[in-house]
């Protein structure tokens, strides 16, 4: 048995991390027109060293020093405010012998050198936007997209407007929009601190709530943030401050070693949709009831668990929370640095957690694992941190192939004598942590707030260990302890931090109630419930309900009850991180990729989900993927906006491209069979050329599918005409319509063009000819082109009109 190690604060390291974050925040509140207090303009000489005019250079400085005097005097939990202020301000005239100076002035030349692209004009060099990281990357025989498309510099916001590309700022529209981030951050530095590990987390909240969207140059092709390259700067900074205690006082001299620790999680979807009923269960029951609740419980614990991997690492090591560099769909990166007490306290932390894996997940969970050889600080310049970037990844892809159980090949033999488990189940299938997934399950739709070792009671009667941590969920921001915001609220407090999931969870509306206590869900009656019993308003809607609950969005029902599965992902995401910025690979950037990525999968569409698509539920996303359940009509109408939406993010950048595949099931349909038919559409997709989406047993483009949806539209409201039901659009049409179609996918030669003829024959004997079907007789003869696009558009039209009248 391993014991838990010992946590530890390295305080200089946390100091010196406290001083990095602020060190630029100067650049947003300079560009703010923000005027400086004269003994703030006192400092100039001082902090400004002078240019080659002899006029003081890098006058944010000035700024940042007046943002941390504002501040309240115990937010930086005990240290000296003036000597922060020269610490954090100081960085471009450090001091002589003044080694913390010199330290954080070496650590932004490190973050500095590797994000910095040359400027190709000097006109360019003005404060109009961040240019997304998304629209640069470019896989290999591609060329980087050439938009002048700008993120919005704004405070984290999940509207469309707010987080999504668009036109650059002009102007006055830049300084209004670092006006009020001014604000916002100066009034979120006015809360205490307990120590300083919470220093740097709020510090770190703050940043990743305003500094996202604020360019860390002046560059106009500028694509990291000021966040990413102020936790940068932090990282560097408090690796070198371990590693020198009182050593060299002069940035030249001062050099680190370091180390980057690789971890993945796999088998998630797997243990996600993992479930074993118990060997005595009833034969009548079938394990579905209450698996809505089981699977956003998981898929929280999974998210939870890939993050507190990289935390008890650093807790274990003493590092701030800035040495996290990349933490999202299930992988994190730590950079460390290469000190003999910091390594012995990895490898404690590494033993730790690779037996609490045995012990409590035993492989349903696989965990991967790698630590880099030593690096100098030469491996991250920008010439030489691609390959170090690369190497690092390679480290991580051996990792899987290793055997997760050390006990089972001990001095690198197999043990002769085997290993057997004493239980009969994997722990995962056992009942106390069924029952902690059922409680996790039933309070999360409640939860507001996230705790890690806090003493206060909850939602959990019983609080999660995992890692060693107490995690605790509760309706109201506690009052101590770590803790974390599970939602984006614009009006919360910047300086706490968020853990965002994408768990929305579908609550009825008074009218869905009326729909279904009116029977509208009569095809589900006989099918298992999800949840518990009858649809409440406070309780969360079952899989069957949502399949009672299909619409077109403008309140529009379809009395077929049917769920459908929207399973999607991005094409090739490991080779872009890994080769798509080729020679700009940094940090910067691929935190900047990794996060908007994760966010949108996390934030934005779950805030979409909320406005637009109140029935859709959240199995999984973040990331690069996600599994969506809801009403089969509204998950078609998802999947169209969803890849539009993707589009919109990587400013339509042909190297990262998007695939889909959608399912349509009876309600009562096993939710793991849900996850596992969607799987198998994506699947299709792929193999069919990616970019693309498969509808049922249908793969087509993007464009195709879009195509697909205005022809059924067409369809559909021809179909509706009730004046003119005996002669209009009819199911019996619209049925051999989707046969010819199916003739035209069979097809064994493309000159075979016998369906064809029948469709033009289908169309002319049985579609009036009147005006109001010329459109749609135009439509079907342009979509005899594409089998796939008529066979799509009739199907989702037939499954409209079953089930009643339309």
């Amino acid at each position: 048995m391993s014991s838990l190690p010992q946590t530890h604060v390295d305080k200089e390291a946390h100091r010196l991390a406290i001083a990095a974050l602020l060190h630029d925040v100067g650049k947003v509140v300079q560009h703010a027109g923000v005027q400086i207090s004269p003994d703030i303009a006192a400092l100039e000489k001082q902090l400004c060293p002078p240019d080659e005019r002899g006029q003081p250079a890098h006058r944010h400085v000035l700024y940042t020093a007046m943002t941390i005097s504002e501040a309240h005097q115990q937010f930086f939990a005990g240290l000296d405010r003036d000597a922060l202020i020269r610490l954090a301000a100081g960085h471009h005239h450090p001091d002589a012998g003044q080694r913390d100076q010199h330290i954080l002035a070496k650590a932004d030349l490190l973050a500095s050198g590797h994000d910095r692209r040359p400027v190709e004009n000097i006109a360019h060099q003005s404060l109009i936007g961040l240019r997304p990281v998304l629209a640069s990357v470019h896989l290999p025989g591609r060329s980087a997209v050439n938009v002048d498309k700008h993120l919005p510099p704004k405070p984290l916001d999940f509207d469309a407007e707010a987080f999504l590309p668009g036109e650059p700022a002009d102007t006055s529209a830049m300084q209004q929009r670092c006006r009020d981030i001014a604000d916002a951050l100066r009034r979120a530095v006015q809360s205490p601190a307990a120590d300083l590990p919470q220093c740097v987390e709020r510090l770190l909240a703050i940043s990743a709530r305003l500094l996202c969207g604020v360019p860390a140059g002046r560059m106009r092709q500028a694509d990291v943030s000021l966040h990413d390259h102020s936790r940068t700067v932090a990282a560097f900074a408090a690796c070198l401050a371990a590693q020198h205690s009182g050593s060299a006082a002069d940035a030249a001299k001062i050099s680190g070693r370091y180390r980057l620790v690789c971890i993945a999680l796999g088998s998630i979807q797997k243990f996600i949709f993992r479930f074993v009923p118990d060997l005595d269960a009833s034969p009548a029951e079938s394990g579905e009831r209450g698996m809505a609740r089981r699977l956003r419980a998981r898929s929280f614990y999974i998210s939870l668990l890939s993050y507190l991997v990289a935390r008890r690492i650093l807790d274990t090591a003493g590092m701030p929370l800035v040495n996290l560099m990349l933490d999202a769909g299930g992988r994190s990166l730590i950079l460390l640095p290469d000190a003999p007490a910091v390594l012995d306290r990895l490898r404690s932390a590494v033993a730790y957690i690779r037996w609490w894996f045995e012990k409590h997940l035993l492989g349903a969970v696989r965990l991967d694992l790698a630590v880099s050889a030593p690096l100098d600080d030469a491996a991250f310049e920008a010439q030489r941190f691609p390959e170090t970037y690369r190497r690092t990844d390679s480290l991580l892809a051996r990792a899987r192939l290793a055997v997760p159980a050390e006990h089972l090949r001990p001095d690198d033999h197999w043990a002769d004598d085997g290993w057997v488990d004493p239980h009969a189940s994997l722990p995962i299938d056992r009942a106390p942590f069924i029952a902690s997934m059922q409680r996790l399950g039933k309070a999360l739709p409640m939860a507001r707030f996230l705790s890690l070792d806090s003493s206060e009671s909850g939602l959990l009667n019983t609080p999660l260990d995992i890692l060693g941590y107490r995690v605790q969920l509760h309706d109201k921001q506690p009052s101590s302890g770590r803790f974390f915001a599970l939602r984006l609220d614009p009006a919360m407090d910047c300086a706490i931090p968020l853990f965002i999931t994408a768990n929305h969870i579908p609550f009825p509306s008074d009218s869905d109630l009326q729909r279904l206590q009116q029977g509208a869900s009569s095809d589900a009656s006989g099918a298992d419930d999800n949840e518990d019993d009858a649809p409440r308003k406070d309780a969360p809607l079952t899989f069957n309900h949502l399949a009672a609950l299909a619409g077109d969005g403008n309140g529009r029902v379809f009395p077929h009850a049917m769920l459908g599965v929207l399973k999607a992902d991005v094409d090739r995401l490991g080779m872009v991180l890994g080769r798509g910025l080729e020679k700009d690979v940094s940090f910067g950037r691929v935190a900047g990729l990794s996060r908007g990525l994760d966010l949108f999968f996390k934030g934005f569409l779950t805030e979409q989900l909320r406005r637009c698509y109140q029935h859709v539920y959240t199995v999984f996303g973040g990331g690069d993927d996600l599994l969506l359940i809801g009403p089969w009509y509204d998950i078609l109408r998802l999947a169209g906006d969803l890849y539009g939406w993707f589009c919109r993010m990587v400013c339509d950048n042909p190297s990262l491209t998007f695939s889909a595949g959608v399912i349509f099931a009876a309600p009562g349909t096993p939710a793991r069979h849900l996850g596992y038919l969607g799987e198998e559409a994506l699947e299709k997709s792929k193999k069919a050329g990616r970019n693309r989406i498969t509808v049922g047993s249908t793969t087509l483009t993007w464009e195709q599918f879009r195509q697909s949806l205005d022809l059924h539209r067409e369809m559909l409201a021809l179909a509706d005409d009730r004046q003119r039901r005996d002669c209009g659009l009819n199911s019996s049409l619209l049925y051999r319509i989707f046969q010819c179609a199916n003739m035209g996918l069979r097809r064994k030669w493309p000159g075979d063009l016998k369906w064809r003829a029948q469709l033009s024959y289908d169309i002319r004997r049985n579609l009036p000819d009147e005006q109001r079907f010329d459109r749609l007789r135009e439509q079907l003869m342009k979509a005899a082109e594409s089998p796939a696009v008529l066979r799509t558009a009739a199907m989702i039209t037939l499954y409209c009109t079953r089930g009643g009248s339309v």
